[in-house]
């Protein structure tokens, strides 16, 4: 088993923040937390923090000191990473012994209701977006299994977990709508397609109805499975 011990003095590495929504939760365990992320303008939404500082660097490239950084944060990107030269980098600046390097991301959503499943996971995600997603993608639906073998290339310690961690959220059906609207697939499939019906109207409107409600802020529960690799250095 890998454990994260948490000593006065701590630093965490959280890489492709983004605007900071998986860096902030760090603070209340590290005396010290750091936000990197490729993007200017998602730097510039992270909101101020007095143990947080934000800047603009990539997983391939860290500007950090060898030795340095306790636990290293990758959450739902590094499948778009060059995996040798992250690695590489990422074990460079881990403490030896003692860092730890967990990188996570989450499947698609899932519902209580098999017929709600098939009708997203299946006829849109499967079927309809088929073609749209960036290959990269696959590592998501293989669950990461291809960044395990090489994350045991660079650590001493490897453990996956792919069950019993979710991400679950109650929202209105219009906004788990709108959150399929940010598919980076479905805006290439409206792109190539700007005459045919847009999808998401036809699936708000069934949701409605599967769900037997009176309008799309019906309230409903969204689970998505979270697959988690920790890395840890023990020499």
């Amino acid at each position: 088993m890998i454990i994260i011990g948490i000593s006065s003095e701590t630093l965490a590495l959280d890489l492709a923040c983004g605007s900071g929504q998986a860096t902030i939760p760090l603070a209340d365990y590290y005396s010290k937390v750091i936000g990197t992320d490729i993007a200017k303008e998602q730097i510039s939404e992270a909101p101020q923090h007095p143990k947080i500082s934000f800047n603009v660097g990539t997983a391939e490239d860290i500007a950090q000191v060898d030795n340095s950084v306790d636990l290293v944060t990758v959450a739902q990107a590094f499948h778009w990473f060059d995996f040798t030269k992250s690695f590489t980098e990422i074990r460079r600046v881990l403490k030896k012994p003692g860092g730890v390097c967990a990188v996570w991301t989450y499947g698609n959503p899932t519902f209580s209701n098999p017929v709600i499943n098939k009708k997203i996971n299946e006829d849109f995600y499967l079927h309809l977006l088929d073609g749209y997603w960036s290959n990269r993608r696959n590592h998501v639906d293989n669950e990461y299994r291809e960044i395990e073998v090489e994350m045991r290339k660079y650590f001493d310690l490897c453990e996956a977990v792919r069950s019993g961690l979710t991400i679950d959220k109650q929202m209105t059906i219009h906004d788990f709508v709108r959150y399929l609207s940010s598919w980076s697939a479905y805006t290439s499939y409206r792109q190539k397609n700007p005459n045919s019906p847009d999808p998401l109207e036809k699936i708000e409107k069934e949701l409605v109805e599967d769900y037997q409600a009176i309008s799309s802020s019906q309230i409903i529960d969204v689970s998505w499975p979270i697959y988690l690799l920790l890395g840890g250095i023990t020499k």
